[in-house]
């Protein structure tokens, strides 16, 4: 049977969307690490994008060690995959992993609140988030995704895709805005 996956599409796709960098696979500190350099080195000429893209990575990359379904085996996480593209308002950062169905309901809610907060209210809310952590004594607290929205000035985007009764695959995108870096 010949392979009906077609490459040439595949690569028409990525420079119609302008994808920069996509991997799917098990996020690692190394993939971090190597994916972290890409970013800055690709983007050494543009100081304050290169910033933002990279802490809008790190705090994404930890949200998918946080909230990924780890595998049968309890020592591999489930394949993650993550994107950087750059479309004409800018550039645009996008984790996906499998978490359990319930969490997916508990980060949509979440995204959910945080999209509808002006600046001030994010950070307050962070402040808040940030004390209810540390009170429990337990890692996250949904950090991340709020400051993933203070760092780039932007909404989350968000979307939740139930595979079966027990996983769902969730993925969240943000945009770092071309003209937030030029009114900074």
């Amino acid at each position: 049977m010949p392979n009906s996956f077609n490459l040439f599409e595949y690569n028409k796709q990525i420079d119609a969307h302008k994808i920069l960098i996509c991997y799917k696979g098990v996020i690692t500190d190394t993939i971090i690490s190597v994916i972290s350099d890409d970013i800055r080195t690709r983007f050494e000429h543009e100081v304050e994008l290169a910033r933002k893209a990279f802490a809008i990575f790190v705090e994404l990359a930890q949200n998918v060690f946080l909230h990924s379904i780890k595998k049968e085996n309890g020592l591999e996480f489930e394949t993650s995959m993550f994107m950087i593209s750059e479309p004409e308002e800018g550039l645009s950062l996008s984790f996906g992993n499998m978490v359990g169905n319930e969490k997916a309901i508990e980060l949509i809610k979440h995204c959910d609140i945080i999209n509808q907060l002006n600046m001030k209210e994010l950070r307050a809310f962070k402040r808040e988030k940030r004390l209810e952590s540390a009170a429990a004594h337990r890692e996250g607290g949904g950090i991340g995704l709020i400051q993933t929205a203070i760092i780039a000035q932007n909404k989350l985007e968000v979307s939740c895709d139930k595979l079966d009764d027990k996983k769902s695959f969730f993925s969240v995108s943000v945009t770092i805005k071309k003209t937030t870096l030029v009114n900074e």
